[in-house]
């Protein structure tokens, strides 16, 4: 199990415990303090306003687990070209998200995220919660919730029922991106 965490990054790589109690249920980042794991006893954390990303996978999914893997990108550079090159514009930190699993039990992986926009302050904007296909090559929203914005936290939630990258987007209707 390791947890490093920097101002512009955070991996976690957590044991899972297949007791009853799994403790480590997800992790937050903060921007410009660094990040931190989500546990059971403190999932409200992800409702402060300081968090730009989070990340928490329902207990069902963690079923058979043995590592919970999760890495935030609080400024992700890389990942802005490639959305470009898909007519979207990146509005948000990078959460990846993996888990090791030595059994074969066969369930389905909820996880729900949270994102704050980075450089954009309007909560009507028409965004979406996306995830980077590996087979594709592009930046896809199929199997992710439309994301609901919360006023109070300043943030962005969606649900997604698979793990890889993901992050919040804008789509560009033309082949200028909005400034």
């Amino acid at each position: 199990s390791i947890s490093k965490s920097t101002k512009s990054a955070f991996i976690m790589v957590q044991s899972i415990s297949n007791n009853n109690t799994i403790d480590v249920i997800g992790a937050i980042f903060e921007q410009n303090l660094g990040g931190k794991m989500i546990l059971n006893t403190n999932t409200n954390e992800v409702n402060k306003r300081s968090v730009s990303a989070a990340a928490i996978v329902d207990h069902k999914s963690l079923v058979g687990v043995t590592s919970l893997n999760i890495l935030f990108i609080d400024k992700p550079y890389r990942h802005q070209m490639i959305a470009q090159s898909s007519n979207k514009e990146l509005l948000s930190s990078v959460i990846v998200v993996s888990m090791n699993n030595d059994s074969f039990v066969s369930h389905s992986t909820n996880i729900s995220l949270y994102f704050k926009i980075m450089n954009k302050n309007d909560p009507n904007m028409n965004v979406t919660c996306s995830f980077y296909d590996n087979n594709t090559s592009i930046w896809n929203n199929s199997g992710c919730s439309l994301p609901i914005y919360k006023e109070e936290y300043e943030h962005y939630e969606c649900y997604c029922n698979h793990l890889t990258h993901f992050s919040l987007f804008l789509f560009c209707f033309d082949s200028q991106l909005i400034n």
